[in-house]
């Protein structure tokens, strides 16, 4: 089932530089760091920002058994559990196979250190935008730059922003973007990407170099970014929408996946 939200038409600078606005991802499934109070602070700030936030499985334990219906984005996230091992095929073919369908992801670190150095997420890794050699670095701070302008992403917030890293073993994985993908914000710590995605098939994937733990979801910048994210991943341009009545306009979508 779709639900469309779609601009009148406009003219083609104006629907380049965004007209249409962002939209709520509205459902997010967020895997549990495996901490509560960490969850319970992640998916309040999230709701803050207008999300519906459900806590499931850490990422070891997502199987392919959790339900996707009705869910716009997940955000993976790997950080205080980070040592316990690699999802399930299972799960990983679920969320490829949801991303290619219309569905969004977001995932933090150490989710591409983990690809890069255990050879975990080895299925997944077909969606995601990002690499690393699993260089990764452990400075208290960093600031994100705008590399792309991206209004969706960048609603609300400074064209660079400082912001403190809570360390996991380190803070921050070196992040470079696939061919084809985009880099929509640099970091200062690793001179690489920080926020880096592509289209999927159907779907958005979003790579952060960063942990998305409680120190810097403690940020409001950082984590309106973590938010805008998520409208970024569940918001996807319809094919043809440049086209309509032979004037340029645009339309977006933002799929339910049933």
């Amino acid at each position: 089932m779709s639900l469309h939200r779609r601009c009148g038409v406009v003219g083609l600078l104006a629907a380049i530089g965004g007209a249409c606005g962002s939209a709520s991802a509205g459902n997010v499934l967020m895997l549990s760091t495996g901490n509560g109070a960490w969850d319970n602070q992640i998916a309040a700030s999230l709701q803050g920002f207008g999300h519906t936030v459900t806590v499931g499985p850490e990422y070891t334990a997502f199987n392919g058994s959790t339900n996707l219906s009705g869910v716009d984005a997940v955000l993976l996230l790997t950080n205080l559990n980070w040592a316990q091992g690699d999802m399930p095929v299972a799960g990983q073919t679920q969320l490829v196979n949801y991303v290619n369908n219309g569905g969004g992801l977001v995932t933090g670190e150490w989710l591409l250190w983990k690809r890069a150095a255990q050879n975990n997420f080895l299925t997944l890794d077909a969606v995601l935008p990002g690499t690393t050699t699993g260089t990764f670095f452990g400075g208290a701070q960093t600031t994100y730059s705008q590399a792309t302008p991206d209004p969706i992403l960048n609603a609300g917030l400074p064209v660079n922003m400082l912001f403190n890293l809570g360390s996991i073993s380190g803070t921050e994985t070196v992040v470079t973007p696939k061919g084809g993908a985009t880099v929509f914000y640099t970091s200062s710590q690793t001179s690489e990407a920080g926020l880096v995605g592509w289209q999927a098939g159907a779907g958005r994937v979003l790579n952060f170099s960063t942990l998305i733990g409680s120190t810097e979801m403690n940020d409001p910048t950082y984590a309106r970014l973590v938010s805008n994210a998520l409208n970024w991943v569940a918001v996807i341009p319809s094919p043809g929408a440049l086209a309509f009545l032979g004037l340029a306009g645009l339309t977006v979508s933002r799929r339910r996946r049933a």
